[in-house]
C-alpha cells in the first residue's frame, strides 16, 4: 500500500519506521501476524476480489457471506492425524452435500464427524 509522505515516517531511504496514527499492537500485528489475522486477511482480499468479479464478470452472487465465520486451528500430532487431514483437504469440495454448514444438506458426512471428535480430544490432551 503507497501512503503519502505526509503520513508516515522513516529513514533517508523513505522506509517508514512508524506509520502515524497507528498503534503499537497493529504494527506489531504486521511484522508478526497470527494465523486468526492471516486468515482473515485472505478472508478479506477474497471476498473483495469475488465482489469485484461479481459486478465485472458476472460471476454468481453469494448469499449473505462468501466464507465461514471460524475456522479450525490444530496441532497434528500423528502420521494418521497427518493423513487424515490431507484426505479431508482433498475429498471437502466433493462432500459439500452432506456438509453440516450447508441448508441443503442430505445427509452426515461421517468424516466430519471424527475430526470433530478429534479435534475436541486434542484439546483435552496435555
Amino acid at each position: 500500500m503507497r501512503v503519502p509522505a505526509a503520513t508516515r515516517r522513516g529513514d533517508p531511504r523513505g522506509r517508514p519506521k512508524t506509520w502515524v496514527g497507528t498503534s503499537p499492537a497493529l504494527t506489531n500485528a504486521r511484522q508478526n501476524p497470527t494465523v486468526g489475522a492471516i486468515v482473515g486477511a485472505f478472508k478479506s482480499i477474497t471476498t473483495v476480489e469475488y465482489i469485484r468479479r461479481v459486478s465485472q464478470k458476472n460471476w454468481i452472487a453469494f448469499d449473505r457471506r462468501l466464507w465461514q465465520r471460524n475456522y479450525y486451528e490444530h496441532i497434528i500430532r500423528n502420521e494418521d492425524a497427518l493423513h487424515r487431514i490431507r484426505e479431508y483437504i482433498q475429498t471437502n469440495p466433493l462432500r459439500w452435500a452432506l456438509d453440516r454448514e450447508n441448508p441443503r444438506r442430505i445427509g452426515v458426512d461421517e468424516f466430519d464427524i471424527w475430526l470433530h471428535e478429534y479435534c475436541r480430544g486434542a484439546r483435552r490432551d496435555p
